[in-house]
């Protein structure tokens, strides 16, 4: 398959019809919240399989990587024309391993942490050479220059694959990954997470040129272990090749940022910019609160009221909370206060808490005050404003450009202009570079 054949199939997450109900279902002012809600959307509606790993297939992953990376170690250390600053290290595991056999993960993990090994030099290699070098407690990576023992280069990475699978099938998956592209003499770097709770719990790393090699792969892997039942709908915001194998740009925009990361923080101004924008433009719009008409900014300031009330019910009777005085010295307030707190509602902007002097003491509202009401009013706005979905999905997509996203909400601007370009062949690292530098990536 080419690049452009690939590109071409690839649907645009912002064009699916229920794509704006599912972010507002799980959405949250909190952002982490928000990226922890829509990453697991799908993993909880397909009530996938998470936290056990099948110990059969656990124990063939690690022997077979174990079994590679002592290969790779075996070339690094016999090749004198393989120049390497770590073939010294390569000759001292050599001996280390050369009667190893281990038969299960336990095994090899100990191995590698040289249990029970005192001489320093090995463990000076192991520390240099292992092939778990990025692994943790939450998640385990799989890079081909670290399993052969650095005698290639990484592989470059501007796009990404999300499998949302079992965990129960994890490594199975990995296992064979490894084994066909090894057929193939393809390089790789791939990780998944140990729980497998998120929808992107897997997750590989490519260049152009494999892009496509990977698919397929991944497609026979899924023939040959009959694993539709295992495998779940990507993750919501990426480019679905297929139901199950999701793809996303790697955010070269902006660099610290994931690709989902990157996402859901433009979403999540752009919910803010157009819930802040119909308030600070509908002031004089009528709403109905308890069969009474009003101005919208009225009915917005007894929200706020009533929320300051909600908090204070301890500190005052009922009859005082109720009182015009109470209420006039809040409203007051509120109206100095108007400009932050739309600007809060508009652009997401921080609010310091609003300290309102009322006789001898203090009421307060603080920003997560004002995140309860700003959810009401996007719930008002959804049920009540019959474009709403229309007009944010617009919002979203006519923005996407300044947060370095093409029109394809799961491709990065810089990416969208090589498949665009360039439908047969993968560019070069200078032309690459040229192009970072056209849309500011470097």
């Amino acid at each position: 398959m080419k690049i452009g054949e690939l590109y071409n199939i690839m649907s645009n997450p912002m064009d699916e019809d229920h794509i704006i109900d599912d972010i507002l279902d799980v959405y949250d002012t909190d952002k982490v919240k928000f990226y922890n809600n829509l990453l697991q959307m799908n993993s909880k509606r397909d009530k996938k399989v998470t936290g056990i790993r099948q110990d059969i297939y656990k124990n063939a992953l690690y022997v077979y990587l174990f079994n590679e990376w002592k290969k790779g170690i075996d070339y690094l250390a016999t090749n004198d024309f393989f120049e390497s600053r770590y073939r010294e290290d390569a000759i001292i595991l050599q001996r280390y391993l050369s009667n190893k056999t281990p038969s299960n993960k336990e095994e090899v993990i100990k191995l590698l942490n040289g249990q029970k090994v005192v001489n320093q030099r090995v463990e000076k290699a192991l520390r240099n050479l292992r092939f778990d070098l990025f692994n943790s407690f939450e998640s385990e990576y799989f890079d081909s220059s670290l399993i052969y023992a650095k005698t290639h280069s990484r592989n470059s990475s501007d796009h990404r694959l999300y499998i949302n699978c079992d965990s129960n099938v994890m490594d199975l998956i990995a296992l064979e990954f490894m084994r066909k592209c090894k057929e193939r003499k393809l390089k790789f770097n791939f990780k998944f997470d140990i729980k497998g709770e998120n929808d992107n719990s897997f997750i590989i790393y490519s260049n152009t040129d494999t892009l496509s090699a990977y698919v397929e792969i991944l497609e026979e892997i899924k023939r040959d272990y009959y694993l539709d039942s295992h495998l779940h709908t990507a993750p919501l915001l990426t480019s679905k090749i297929n139901n199950w194998i999701g793809y996303g740009s790697s955010p070269y925009f902006a660099e610290h940022d994931t690709f989902n990361g990157l996402r859901v923080k433009h979403i999540d101004n752009c919910i803010h910019n157009e819930v802040g924008s119909w308030i600070r433009n509908n002031a004089e719009a009528y709403t109905i609160k308890n069969e009474k008409i009003m101005h919208y900014y009225e009915y917005l300031m007894n929200k706020i009221i009533d929320c300051i009330k909600e908090k204070s019910y301890q500190d005052y009777s009922k009859d005082e909370l109720d009182s015009n005085e109470f209420k006039l010295t809040i409203i007051n307030s509120l109206y100095k206060a108007l400009p932050d707190m739309l600007d809060y509602f508009e652009f997401g902007r921080n609010f310091d808490d609003l300290i309102i002097s009322y006789k001898d003491d203090i009421v307060c509202l603080e920003a997560k005050d004002l995140d309860k009401i700003f959810l009401s009013q996007l719930e008002l706005f959804r049920n009540n404003i019959s474009d709403f979905n229309k007009r944010l999905r617009d919002r979203i997509k006519g923005t996407s450009g300044m947060a370095g996203i093409s029109a394809n909400y799961a491709v990065d601007s810089y990416i969208a202009y090589v498949f665009n370009d360039n439908q047969e062949a993968t560019i070069s690292d200078e032309e690459a570079k040229k192009l970072r530098k056209k849309f500011r990536l470097i």
